[in-house]
């Protein structure tokens, strides 16, 4: 059976390659805000989807499939303003931290010796007008977990 499983950061003890066999704490969700097409199989109809969360049993599984959850977000006036149901998932070969990025990537390699860390609304307050009219910003990966009929 294969349950899609939704990461919102990278996974800290492997990539979680496909292929790999993995350990985690699932547990449903109630609104996924995925793209209608992503249901479980064999549980069709159910809008409910897997996120990790340390409170569950855990549940073991092969990676069947590794992607990218990306948002489609517009410059506002002071932030940045997510489209709803403007959400591409992109496939790739593991869930590792390089694989969490938004389009087109905005950062650069930062000048340590004049580094300044601002708050998100003072960033982007500062840069609003080199900023893109729209940015597919990262949530996290979707995992097609293949796991055991008895969990």
């Amino acid at each position: 059976m294969i349950w899609p499983v939704l990461l919102t950061s990278f996974p800290r003890d492997s990539d979680w390659a496909v292929g790999e066999r993995v350990s985690a704490r699932v547990r449903w969700l109630d609104a996924s805000d995925l793209p209608d097409d992503v249901t479980p199989e064999g549980r069709l109809g159910e809008a409910h989807f897997m996120a990790v969360l340390g409170t569950s049993p855990v549940t073991e599984g092969v990676v069947r499939r590794v992607r990218l959850v990306q948002d489609l977000h517009d410059r506002g006036t002071e932030e940045w303003v997510r489209r709803p149901g403007e959400t591409r998932l992109i496939d790739l070969p593991d869930a590792g931290p390089g694989g969490l990025r938004d389009d087109p990537q905005l950062d650069e390699d930062p000048d340590l010796d004049s580094l300044e860390i601002f708050s998100p609304e003072e960033y982007f307050r500062l840069v609003r007008d080199r900023l893109p009219e729209q940015q597919w910003q990262a949530r996290g990966f979707l995992i097609d977990l293949e796991v055991s009929a008895g969990g």
